[in-house]
C-alpha cells in the first residue's frame, strides 16, 4: 500500500541488505522508483503504511518517511513483534513476544 494508488511500498526483510522500496504503478505494470539500502535492522520485518501521518512503520519499531527512506523515529522495544499505527490517537500498537509459551486453558 502506498500514498495513493500509483505508488506501493516494500521492505527487504530476508537478507542484510534491510531496503526500503518506493514503486511506481501504471497501466503496464510496477517499476522500482527507489531503492533505500540499509533502513531496516531485522529479518522478517513488516511494513504498516498510514495514510494520515504518511510514514511507514515497521514490526521493528521504525517510522519511515517514504518521500526519502529517512527513518524519522524508533520506538524502543526489547523484542520486536507486530505493530499497528493509529493516527487518529497519535499512537502505534505494538504485542510483543517474550517468548513464554501460552495454552489456552478451560474452565
Amino acid at each position: 500500500m502506498g500514498a495513493d494508488d500509483t505508488t506501493l511500498y516494500a521492505a527487504d526483510s530476508e537478507d542484510t541488505g534491510f531496503d526500503f522500496y518506493t514503486l511506481a504503478v501504471n497501466a503496464i505494470g510496477v517499476s522500482l522508483t527507489h531503492d533505500y539500502p540499509s533502513v531496516f535492522d531485522s529479518f522478517g520485518n513488516k511494513i504498516h503504511f498510514d495514510k494520515a501521518s504518511g510514514l511507514v512503520y515497521a514490526d521493528d519499531g521504525q517510522a519511515i518517511d517514504p518521500s526519502n527512506g529517512s527513518p524519522v523515529g524508533i520506538f524502543d522495544l526489547s523484542d520486536a513483534g507486530v505493530m499497528v499505527p493509529d493516527s487518529t490517537l497519535n499512537e502505534a500498537f505494538f504485542a510483543e513476544d517474550d517468548g513464554t509459551d501460552r495454552e489456552l486453558q478451560s474452565q
